[in-house]
């Protein structure tokens, strides 16, 4: 089942688009930042447990390395990994493996995970790194290992292999996203204020490892012959441009530029913040890195300097916590595997008997339903909210609960969804919508259950950011249904894949038997060819093989004629006789005599 309960401000943002993918299409709900900004980014918090899944994000398991009794150090490989598509998750700290846990994953479809359950010791020992040496030196292969070992994703929330992105080769442009468009969320505004001088050097980093993954000497430029940087950023982030303006002239960094972005929702996607600051689209079904731009979040590039620099995997991240039901909103070091119980527990609630834990800001947000669920490198973002009232539509958050969702089931609608009123095609959804779709057209779709047309709508070009919910005075939740679609569509795909592939199996395994059949046909006619061939002058085995032929026809021929005398005598004496067995006998001694007489005169 895929449910939700939506609640939150309906204010559209005034602008109507004026161009596809413009800064004028989205919304601009309650931003409820400065909360978490009032204090520097906060001391790692403590946890003695820790949980590291066993499965990816699909659900998929994963083949852990260790058993229940291992003693493990921090940075260790927790999984292995078997293919691209598979996450490498790296143990948090030392300690021992003390058992496993079924958890439930919240996310855009939950699922529930097996994860290692980890007691640190205290010691916090970090496996030291094989390759040290300078990252100058390293060949691509080598860098390429570090980032992976390090087990870097995206954690701008999307979860992208980051070596996948940078072994595209041939960029042309290297965007640093710093755009924090959702409610809550301030990581990247605290982590620049804190370490502007690390972001800096991650990005003279990156601009190397650009260049050295070059085919074309000069596919890393622009018409001016160099290689354009954009540190994009929002409007809202004035103490943070502030600082990291001070620290890009303090450094030597050339044709590197902050580009300041109105705040507005969903302004940090991808193809939209590609399209502000390069005017450029990027095709359905591709993402920027195919088009020559990479595009990272500046924590991400944070991470990938300290992989190569200092040598240290990614281990921890900032999260933002904030929300109604927390006193003292504040961003915080929170080492990845972290129960989520335990980070709500090292920061003061206002009623902990009464609260609702989310992950993500106050758009694109998932329920938390199991708070052992561990923090990711993705997270950035936990809200807790007390006597929050979700059928309240004039609350200030726009919020979303999810059911616990079957993977291995067709997907559901259930009544927290279709419990709404209807459409009344006011058209705000589409005059706020930043990839230009038509989404009550898609809602009709999915309604009626015409998938098939909501692809040709361009459902896949979807990216759940909700912003149509958000304007909806219907309070349809449409994301929710684009959702459904699209993991009703990815059922259906993989069920016709595995059939495809069943029926490919089945039949390549009839072929191979024909083909078996006429093969061993073939080495029986061999074989018999052979043996008529053989000569007194053959080698002995031959010889050998062939008498053994002659002497085992001959026994036949004896022991058929006997029993053709014997039918025959029966024949005689009896009028109830078998008048097809003498026939047939005869047929078989004939056969059998002109086999001997074959082997006998073959010269």
């Amino acid at each position: 089942m895929l449910g939700i309960n939506t609640s939150g401000l309906r204010k559209v943002f005034a602008r109507h688009p004026t161009k596809w993918l413009s800064r004028h299409r989205g919304v601009h709900p309650a931003e409820h930042k400065q909360e978490s900004l009032r204090l520097p980014i906060g001391d790692l918090l403590d946890s003695t447990e820790f949980y590291i899944p066993m499965s990816d994000i699909n659900g998929m398991p994963l083949r852990s390395n260790y058993k229940v009794g291992d003693k493990v150090l921090g940075g260790q490989a927790a999984n292995q990994v078997r293919n691209i598509n598979e996450r490498q998750y790296l143990i948090p700290t030392s300690g021992e493996i003390v058992g496993t846990k079924d958890i439930l994953i919240s996310g855009r479809v939950p699922y529930h995970s097996k994860c290692l359950k980890l007691k640190a010791d205290g010691r916090n020992e970090i496996l030291q790194p094989e390759n040290t040496g300078d990252y100058h030196n390293c060949s691509q292969e080598e860098i390429i290992n570090r980032i992976r070992n390090a087990a870097i994703y995206g954690m701008g929330g999307g979860g992208f292999p980051t070596w996948r992105k940078i072994i595209t080769g041939n960029i042309k442009h290297l965007i640093v996203n710093a755009v924090e468009c959702e409610p809550y969320i301030t990581v990247d505004h605290a982590l620049i204020e804190s370490h502007s001088d690390e972001i800096i050097s991650a990005i003279t980093v990156l601009q190397e490892l650009i260049k050295k993954y070059d085919v074309d000497e000069t596919s890393a430029t622009d018409n001016s012959g160099k290689l354009i940087t954009y540190i994009a950023m929002e409007d809202n982030m004035q103490t943070a441009i502030a600082k990291l303006n001070k620290s890009l002239d303090a450094s030597s960094l050339e044709h590197t530029h902050i580009k300041v972005q109105r705040t507005v929702y969903p302004a940090g996607s991808e193809k939209q913040l590609v399209y502000e600051l390069l005017g450029r689209e990027i095709p359905i079904g591709q993402v920027a890195a195919q088009q020559g731009i990479l595009s990272l979040n500046i924590a991400t590039a944070h991470a990938i300097y300290r992989a190569l620099v200092h040598h240290q995997p990614l281990l921890h991240r900032v999260v933002t916590i904030s929300g109604n039901g927390v006193e003292e909103p504040r961003n915080y070091w929170v080492k990845i595997g972290t129960p989520i119980k335990d980070v709500i527990k090292n920061v003061k609630l206002k009623n902990a008997d009464n609260m609702q834990v989310y992950l993500g800001g106050g758009m694109m947000n998932h329920r938390v339903h199991d708070t052992n669920m561990p923090i990711s490198s993705s997270t950035n973002c936990i809200l807790v909210f007390t006597d929050l009232d979700t059928n309240n539509m004039d609350d200030d958050s726009l919020l979303y609960k999810r059911q616990q969702n079957n993977a291995s089931a067709l997907p559901q609608l259930d009544k927290y969804i279709t419990n709404h009123r209807e459409c009344i095609r006011c058209g705000l959804c589409e005059q706020v919508c930043p990839v230009n779709l038509l989404p009550q057209n898609l809602y009709w779709d999915i309604k009626a259950s015409k998938f098939e047309l909501a692809e040709e709508d361009n459902l896949s070009s979807c990216i759940e950011c909700a912003a149509c919910d958000y304007v909806c005075p219907s309070n349809i939740p449409l994301s929710e249904y684009y959702t459904f679609a699209k993991e009703h569509i990815k059922y259906e795909q993989q069920n016709t894949l595995q059939s495809d592939r069943a029926r490919t199996r089945f039949n390549d395994h009839k072929e191979r038997l024909e083909k078996d059949k006429l093969a061993q046909q073939e080495r029986r006619k061999a074989r018999l060819a052979a043996m008529k061939k053989v000569t007194p002058n053959s080698p002995p085995n031959e010889l050998e093989v062939k008498q053994r032929k002659i002497a085992s026809l001959k026994i036949q021929i004896e022991k058929t004629t006997q029993a053709l005398d014997r039918w025959r005598t029966i024949k005689d004496a009896s009028d109830d006789s078998n008048d097809s067995k003498v026939p047939a006998l005869q047929q078989a001694l004939d056969k059998l005599k002109q086999e001997l007489q074959e082997l006998d005169t073959n010269p």
